[in-house]
């Protein structure tokens, strides 16, 4: 059903057996009872007409992806049942407790207004908000937070901004890190974090303290200064340099529990240390 943008029939809610649809560049207004209760899966990439309850028999709906809707969302807009709400183009207030508890995995894409407590769900494990340059703070996320990814934010980050659930933190670049990116206080990156990707073009120099012991795995962006002794934390293993890094490698900075170094190819022209050789590997 790619190319149908008319009026839904009624005979498509017959279908007891569908569990997934996409509707590509259907962009009409919906009303309620038009797709089966059947479905699981619902995408519908043009669709940006207000959705009011139009969805709230679907109760069996775990999916719904929405890559250019941007209209008012009401408690009725998202059926009880959803996990999955992918928000590509969508930029309206969200008000506290409209989105359903059972959202386990949040995309805002373009989301960026100041957040309130209870305005993410609070079984959220996995958020991105890649465009959110407002205020932070713990209580602003669900202790179930596990995954947060985010970029666009061009202020300091401090101890408090972020819960002590998360264990992947993804820090992304866009064009507002060019003249302003994100700066870390010490201590500011949870201990509970594990997996840490910090923004491509991040070129402040690195302080002890600001990467936590509890990261294991470590994606570092280009640096303008070589990294100092005691960065990085001991419980590092895996530690990735993007493309367009190119400061020498100290053997003292990188710590004895480091099993992989992936180094892009082409793009470091420094020699590689013996001791490192063996757990060096290049990448394209």
């Amino acid at each position: 059903m790619n190319k149908i943008n008319r009026p839904l029939s009624n005979s498509l809610s017959t279908l007891h057996s569908l569990k997934t649809l996409h509707l590509e560049s259907f962009s009409l207004p919906l009303s309620g009872g038009v797709f089966p209760e059947s479905i699981s899966a619902l995408r519908m990439r043009d669709f940006d007409n207000l959705l009011s309850n139009s969805l709230s028999t679907l109760y069996l709906l775990k999916t719904l992806y929405l890559p250019n809707y941007n209209q008012e969302i009401s408690i009725e807009t998202c059926p009880p049942s959803i996990e999955t709400l992918d928000l590509l183009s969508f930029n309206q207030v969200i008000k506290p407790n409209v989105l359903p508890p059972s959202i386990t995995n949040l995309t805002l894409t373009e989301y960026n207004h100041p957040l309130e407590p209870q305005v993410i769900p609070p079984n959220v494990k996995k958020l991105q908000l890649t465009s959110y340059n407002c205020n932070l703070g713990k209580h602003l996320f669900p202790n179930t937070l596990q995954h947060l990814v985010i970029s666009n934010h061009s202020n300091e980050l401090l101890e408090d901004d972020l819960p002590s659930s998360i264990t992947e933190l993804h820090f992304k670049s866009n064009f507002s890190y060019t003249s302003k990116p994100i700066r870390f206080q010490t201590n500011s990156i949870p201990p509970s974090v594990k997996k840490l990707i910090l923004p491509n073009n991040y070129s402040q120099p690195l302080q002890v303290g600001t990467i936590p012991n509890s990261v294991t795995y470590l994606t570092l962006p280009k640096l303008s200064s070589p990294l100092q002794v005691g960065v990085l934390p001991e419980s590092l293993t895996k530690l990735t340099f993007i493309k367009g890094f190119d400061q020498p490698i100290d053997p003292a900075t990188i710590p004895q529990s480091v099993t992989q170094i992936l180094l892009p190819n082409n793009y470091y022209k420094h020699p590689i240390p013996n001791s490192l050789l063996n757990i060096i590997n290049s990448y394209e």
